[in-house]
């Protein structure tokens, strides 16, 4: 189904994502807006950008990043559930997205949880209330 979904163009993006496959179905979010709604989403860079391209004027990019990919490393080996090869992969791909960060209008340095879920909701709701989000880097 996820194959027919792909072939009929009704997604706006899809990734296999380390084994597991994930998409965004373009009724739903044409759907959504046009309830009036604000849809939120947790995608990678390229689903970010394929929203943004999809949808230019109703989208609010955020990228959430580690203060050093060191410190993220840290975070993924204190998890202790993934393989030393997993960690080198998701690190990786974490420099990947990282070199796209400027294509988004914010970025939110996660040094504190917390403070990173409080500025993102700050800025979401800002941007619900209609006021203009300001670009820039934020550290939380």
């Amino acid at each position: 189904e996820f194959r027919a979904a792909i072939s009929r163009g009704d997604l706006i993006e899809y990734e296999e994502i380390f084994g597991n496959y994930y998409g965004t179905m373009r009724s739903q979010v044409r759907a959504g807006i046009e309830r009036g709604d604000f849809v939120i989403f947790d995608v990678d860079v390229k689903g970010a950008l394929s929203l943004r391209s999809a949808f230019p004027d109703d989208t609010l990019l955020i990228f959430v990043a580690p203060p050093s990919m060191d410190v993220l490393e840290r975070r993924l080996r204190d998890r202790h559930t993934e393989t030393d090869a997993q960690i080198a992969q998701r690190l990786a791909r974490a420099e990947m997205e990282m070199a796209h960060r400027e294509a988004f209008d914010v970025v939110l340095v996660n040094d504190d949880l917390q403070r990173t879920l409080d500025a993102a909701e700050r800025i979401v709701r800002e941007a619900m209330m209609g006021s203009p989000t300001q670009p820039g880097l934020f550290e939380a």
